[in-house]
């Protein structure tokens, strides 16, 4: 067994650090596990007290030597990378000298048995490149599957709240979407009906992106929930991921760089929009039952993930409509292109005929 090491790219959120960190310490397979801290350099001064509160903590825990991991090393960047950034820069630095890489996030609460089913899922998958990445994290609805599995291998969600990459999947996936290749695939990717296989939110988020050049298309071309739910269904890869999460998020309350703050009201019905997330049950199920070729009907469960989602009525058929005129545009645009170097070539062999009369 290979023991993947554990990235936390983090900042200043202390309290939620701690409780991310404290739940890594209670895993089982900790003593086996290297674990590896990127402390962001703070650009505000309502960064400072949480950044050194962070990095305190962590040299205390270090030079008590008794972590309970393996080793502990906290990586004090000298500028500001971002959220993004961190985290990218952090895997890259990673693959260095591993092949694969277990990253969470400092706002993220782990089972105690995160770590084995991360380190067991990457070695069972290690040789399939049809699946990109293993997550830990699933969402709290009712997936649509045989119950003799707890873990499935599915192309519809792909959340990096807690996830594991090998080393070759990783820089095959990083190269394709800092070149910007997820948005130049949007054209084909509606053309051959692979749109209709993002859930309602994916669609909105790469459809605006694409379409309207939002704040979100940055995202497009950085490793994000946003691009690996969209990357997964255009690019025909596949995630593995629990029935029921290994991880809960607590960081919808404002505090993070992308989660907004979420008003729990008891009485609605239960959707993304409400759902207190850091009170999410987690599995603690040491045994792992992957579907390794059967796979998760994604038709029937895009319904279940859009259930929860709740979007606008009629948000989907929209969306479709927009991305269709998108398509039509940006194939008159090269019909318009290809006439005008069809011309120059016309115009071109009649200049050399005409010289040789």
């Amino acid at each position: 067994m290979i023991y993947a090491p554990v990235l936390i790219p983090t900042l200043c959120r202390y309290d939620k650090f701690v409780r991310c960190f404290e739940s890594l310490q209670n895993n089982t397979w900790a003593n086996k596990t290297d674990v590896y801290v990127a402390l962001d350099c703070p650009t505000k001064s309502s960064h400072q007290d949480g950044y050194t509160k962070i990095k305190e903590y962590c040299n205390r825990v270090i030079k008590s030597g008794e972590s309970g991991f393996k080793s502990v090393t906290l990586i004090c960047r000298k500028k500001n990378y971002g959220a993004i950034g961190n985290f990218e820069h952090l895997v890259n630095e990673t693959f260095r000298n591993n092949d694969r890489c277990i990253c969470t996030f400092d706002d993220i609460e782990h089972s105690p048995v995160f770590i084995q089913y991360m380190d067991e899922m990457l070695e069972e998958f290690k040789d399939n490149k049809r699946v990109l990445m293993v997550t830990g994290y699933s969402y709290p609805v009712k997936w649509q599957t045989d119950m003799k599995y707890n873990v499935v291998m599915q192309n519809i969600e792909g959340s990096i709240w807690g996830v594991g990459y090998w080393k070759s999947e990783w820089k095959e996936m990083y190269g394709y979407l800092k070149a910007g290749k997820l948005a130049k695939e949007f054209t084909a990717a509606y053309k051959d009906g692979r749109l209709s296989k993002l859930t309602d939110w994916a669609l909105k988020d790469y459809v605006n992106s694409v379409v309207h050049g939002t704040v979100y298309n940055s995202l497009l071309n950085r490793v994000t929930d946003i691009s690996m739910r969209i990357y997964l269904s255009v690019e025909d890869k596949y995630a593995i991921m629990p029935i029921v999460s290994k991880t809960r998020n607590l960081g919808f309350d404002g505090s993070g760089a992308f989660c907004e703050e979420i008003g729990f009201i008891e009485s609605q019905e239960l959707n993304s929009s409400n759902y207190r997330f850091d009170l999410q049950p987690i599995d603690n199920s040491v045994t792992f039952e992957p579907c390794v070729d059967v796979y998760f009907d994604n038709a029937s469960n895009l319904s279940v993930i859009n259930q929860f989602d709740k979007r606008p009525d009629g948000e989907r058929e929209e969306l479709l409509k927009m991305a269709e005129a998108y398509y039509m545009l940006n194939g008159f645009e090269r019909f318009i292109l290809d006439i005008r170097a069809n011309a120059s070539k016309v115009i071109n062999k009649i200049l050399r005929v005409a010289r040789k009369l």
